[in-house]
């Protein structure tokens, strides 16, 4: 009995060592945090800042008592007790907190790495920019602070490289004429450059690390079965660089990348659809995600719709220039000969 008893004291002591250790690492972790990027100031109420250190002004007080009394008169909704309504797993009190311009309060590394993740898909957008609670942008002095790491300057950057590229490829596209930037009732009433931003898609290459125009801002939500790497600028894929010594590029066409017909849509600057291909992919059944045994097979040149001989179904091919062609269809073979000779020999060199 005497040693049973002696043994269950042992592990009694053990397990109370296992939770004071446990307790001192998680302490340690919040007190590495708040050493780091804490303020060290006490606030005239008398508590002490839960904000970030060298802010040029303290935030608001989130002592209930103070809250409660509307000490800073801003009605703040907030208190520490709530959780950050970025992570959602930790109260605001656990570590420093900003205060953007919208008057919400977060942790301040949750904001930062909401800023460093951007957007969730392929297509570009700047959601992430904005306050999860009133979606006004994020704006606040530290996060303009290019040595504290936050990237807010480069977003800005990005999105008024977009904005240009944007408001330049819907003037050429004919669609600035839209209801919604004419008409004083429209949501981009005299604001051409948010229209098409809204309308246009716009993904990063992934060699270059450059936006690009890639299509309808529609087409994007039909992005399905392509990884990161796919994401390539015409630029660096060579799509779309076939070129005309009379017209340039103006009148190149494309053949459907699925199919055995003229493309009529270009999407995400990668893909070339045909009108009924697309309509396809919009329904949900996805020609990107099908192998090329599913993909309809050419019957071969005499007896191809396009007439010339092309790579399988499912590559990126070129017709030539339209204009050059016109309606010769032994012009339209000969350009498409010579164009599947210069890929095949691309090919080669690559292997």
């Amino acid at each position: 009995v005497s040693t049973q008893s002696t043994w269950e004291a042992v592990v009694s002591t053990q397990s109370t060592w296992e939770a004071v250790v446990s307790t001192q690492s998680t302490w340690e972790a919040v007190v590495s945090t708040q050493s780091t990027w804490g303020c060290t100031k006490m606030l005239p109420c008398g508590h002490a800042c839960r904000g970030v250190r060298d802010e040029k002004e303290c935030m608001v007080c989130l002592d209930p008592e103070c809250l409660e009394r509307n000490v800073s008169g801003q009605d703040i909704k907030q208190n520490p007790d709530d959780d950050c309504a970025i992570c959602f797993s930790e109260e605001l009190k656990s570590a420093p907190c900003i205060q953007i311009d919208c008057g919400h309060i977060f942790h301040y590394e949750c904001v930062k790495k909401r800023l460093t993740t951007k957007w969730p898909g392929p297509a570009i957008s700047f959601g992430f920019a904005d306050c999860p609670l009133c979606s006004i942008k994020m704006t606040h002095e530290l996060l303009d602070e290019p040595d504290r790491g936050p990237p807010l300057p480069d977003v800005k950057k990005l999105y008024r490289t977009i904005e240009k590229i944007a408001y330049g490829k819907a003037k050429e596209e004919q669609l600035l004429g839209a209801e919604e930037v004419l008409l004083e009732t429209g949501e981009y009433y005299e604001d051409p450059c948010g229209f098409a931003v809204k309308k246009l898609a716009f993904y990063m290459c992934h060699r270059c690390r450059n936006p690009y125009y890639g299509g309808m801002a529609r087409c994007a939500e039909a992005a399905v079965g392509f990884s990161d790497t796919d994401f390539i600028c015409p630029a660096c894929s060579g799509i779309g660089q076939d070129s005309c010594p009379i017209h340039n590029k103006e009148f190149v066409q494309y053949k459907c990348r699925f199919c055995c017909s003229v493309s009529t849509y270009f999407c995400w600057g990668t893909t070339h659809f045909c009108e009924d291909c697309h309509r396809r992919q919009e329904a949900h059944d996805y020609m990107t995600t099908k192998s090329a045994d599913e993909l309809p097979k050419c019957p071969g040149a005499d007896k191809c719709p396009l007439k010339v001989k092309h790579p399988p179904n499912g590559e990126e091919f070129s017709l030539g220039c339209a204009m050059c062609r016109g309606g010769d269809t032994v012009a339209v073979r000969q350009i498409a000969d010579d164009g599947l000779a210069n890929q095949q020999d691309a090919d080669n060199q690559a292997n």
